[in-house]
């Protein structure tokens, strides 16, 4: 969980962000969604080396409205910012106003009204989910009219039941609603990308609700001309890539070398000097040195001297 409307918390997050990943998925309103953009540009978390994907599940203004434009001081930054952002969202039929949830609709809003206290502003969309718990309750009038219609059905058969909830589409309020092998209503999702030109999000990308597949819908333009980033850190996923390493520290190195070199030094200027003093010496077959009478011959005392 992160409360973007603390700029510390998101500074937190941008700089942690690079460390562990490329991508990073954004799962909330579309007023904070802004404000952690523009704190993302001031710190260069932003650009064709980052991607930013957040999801709007419906549009509408209880989560906001995903835009850079607020008519304020930092459009600017935000629009730069939203050249990062791809925006995912469901293209559900559900969502589409049709004759029966315009019939519906003014009933809808009285119920807001006197069950939770809400009012509609004028031309205010009413809630998706309305619609969607509305054709749902149609789903289910349908399938048990086609129940009714086999002789002898059990309605006390769940299984039975269910069949007819498998593998097949309802058709309301002139939108199809198509079912997987499991019951599961399947839903078109869309992912855009932000055109740098019109300032809008462009679709790109599809998931197609019958087949189950991705299609390309329109070649996408990643910031400017360059390609989609691999979901990788920028330093690599262990942090050992060489442009992003810290300069080196050479000064141990040079403090070991010279301390080796001192060691080596000292028996080898040791060994020159002793040298250099036996050929010297062989040039005379004894050596006083004040102390005592050498044999340099054979390298022994002969008279001690006290």
């Amino acid at each position: 969980m992160l409360d973007c409307s603390k700029k510390e918390e998101n500074l937190r997050t941008l700089e942690l962000f690079p460390k562990i990943s490329r991508v990073l998925l954004f799962f909330g309103h579309a007023e904070p969604f802004r404000t952690f953009m523009i704190h993302a540009h001031s710190v260069n978390r932003t650009g064709k080396d980052y991607v930013y994907v957040v999801l709007e599940p419906y549009h509408h203004n209880i989560i906001g409205n995903f835009t850079w434009q607020h008519f304020d001081q930092h459009d600017e930054a935000a629009y730069e910012a939203f050249q990062s952002v791809l925006l995912l969202a469901p293209d559900d039929p559900a969502l589409h106003q049709g004759s029966e949830a315009a019939h519906f609709s003014r009933k809808w809003r009285n119920m807001t009204l006197t069950a939770f206290n809400y009012t509609y502003a004028e031309g205010e969309m009413f809630v998706p989910t309305v619609a969607s718990s509305h054709y749902t309750m149609d789903f289910l009038a349908m399938a048990l009219k086609e129940s009714m219609e086999i002789d002898d059905f059990d309605f006390a058969n769940g299984t039975a039941l269910a069949q007819h909830f498998m593998n097949r589409s309802f058709q309301v309020d002139g939108e199809d609603f198509f079912m997987d092998q499991y019951g599961r209503r399947q839903v078109k999702w869309r992912c855009s990308y932000f055109d740098n030109e019109t300032g809008q999000f462009v679709p790109f990308l599809e998931r197609n609700d019958k087949l189950q597949q991705l299609l390309d819908v329109a070649p996408v333009v990643w910031y400017r001309g360059n390609i989609l980033p691999p979901n990788e850190p920028i330093c690599g996923f262990l942090g050992f890539r060489k442009a992003c390493r810290p300069p080196e520290d050479r000064t141990w190195v040079s403090g070991v070398v010279a301390t080796v070199c001192c060691i080596l030094l000292i028996p080898v200027g040791t060994y020159a000097i002793w040298r250099l003093c036996l050929k010297q010496a062989r040039s005379k077959w004894w050596l006083i040195d004040g102390l005592r009478l050498l044999d340099m011959a054979h390298n022994r005392s002969v008279i001690h001297l006290r």
